[in-house]
């Protein structure tokens, strides 16, 4: 089975080409495509999602899993943060509180709990009709923090 790192690469992988599908797409939006800052949002969303995913993985095999708490937290940035155990939520706000300016993470994730879901359908009954740019800068803290939490690697051939 093997040993596994948290937050897990792979994960951090995966949010990072969301994150830079939000940057291209907000660039564009910037450039007068207004239109694409929507789905810019919607992939900001899911790349902080995706971050804090990377703290709730499990392998029973090969491959990794979010554990139950994970999955019962959905797309729910409030619920996901909350179900991140207790020493992983230290070491966040830890590498927090080293960035400038320190983030009030629990309060944005509280704020932007179901953004992803109510941003997606922007047509559908409910959907979020304003877009906040914090959610940018969430995003990018985010990078930051799984950034300075990942584990560096080092190969026999290095």
């Amino acid at each position: 089975m093997g040993t596994f790192s948290v937050p897990h690469y792979l994960v951090i992988s995966e949010a990072r080409t969301y994150r830079e599908a939000a940057l291209v797409l907000e660039q564009h939006s910037m450039l007068g495509r207004t239109d694409l800052f929507w789905p810019a949002a919607m992939n900001a969303a899911l790349a902080v999602e995706l971050y804090l995913k990377a703290f709730l993985v499990e392998q029973a095999s090969l491959e990794i899993r979010l554990s139950v708490p994970g999955r019962n937290a959905s797309h729910n940035l409030a619920l996901l943060y909350d179900a991140i155990p207790k020493d992983w939520r230290a070491s966040i706000e830890a590498a927090n509180s080293r960035l400038d300016p320190p983030l009030q993470l629990d309060e944005i994730f509280k704020l932007h709990a179901v953004y992803f879901t109510k941003v997606r359908y922007s047509y559908e009954q409910g959907a979020q009709k304003t877009i906040r740019s914090d959610l940018f800068a969430l995003m990018d803290r985010m990078e930051d923090i799984c950034t300075a939490l990942a584990p560096t690697v080092v190969t026999p051939d290095s």
